[in-house]
């Protein structure tokens, strides 16, 4: 799908496979897939929304863990799915996910090619930035802030004056 609006998305999007259950008012419970996962949450398909805004429990099954969760309804697709953001995950829950999204991150990576020492040596080597989600450091809330980077300051110094010889 492609549209003509601004990405406004926090956070990279990375393609995953998850089985999800979905519980939603009124005892509905939804078997579903993700299409994609963030460090933040993660985008469900299926063809009956909830509301904007709404609350909903996850059942979210990750290969070596599985959690229980809340999360607010955030982007509705019609006839593609929703759009979740986790609500209040912490602590055991919280590490699995972050490092299944990393896991998944590095996987779509592509691996960097080995050189000899001399052809090293013999060129200029440019070192690729990690991705923003790698680098940043996260708080004991979960919230991943990035480290802020000064601008280089140019020096200014005076010029100084050579002693006359004579």
């Amino acid at each position: 799908m492609t549209t003509n609006q601004p990405n406004l998305r926090r956070d990279a999007r990375v393609d995953a496979k998850v089985p999800v259950v979905l519980r939603r008012g009124g005892g509905r419970v939804f078997d579903l897939w993700t299409s994609d996962v963030s460090f933040r949450g993660l985008f469900l398909k299926t063809s009956e929304l909830p509301p904007l805004r709404s609350l909903v429990q996850l059942k979210v099954v990750l290969p070596h863990h599985t959690f229980d969760t809340h999360a607010m309804c955030v982007h509705l697709v019609d006839g593609v799915g929703v759009g979740l953001q986790f609500w209040g995950l912490s602590g055991a829950d919280r590490n699995a996910w972050d490092a299944f999204v990393r896991r998944e991150i590095e996987r779509r990576t592509p691996p960097k090619r080995k050189r000899s020492s001399q052809k090293m040596a013999a060129q200029k080597v440019t070192i690729a930035t990690p991705h923003p989600s790698m680098s940043e450091q996260p708080t004991p809330s979960g919230i991943r802030v990035a480290p802020q980077v000064e601008a280089p300051r140019e020096s200014k110094m005076p010029e100084t004056k050579k002693p006359a010889s004579g």
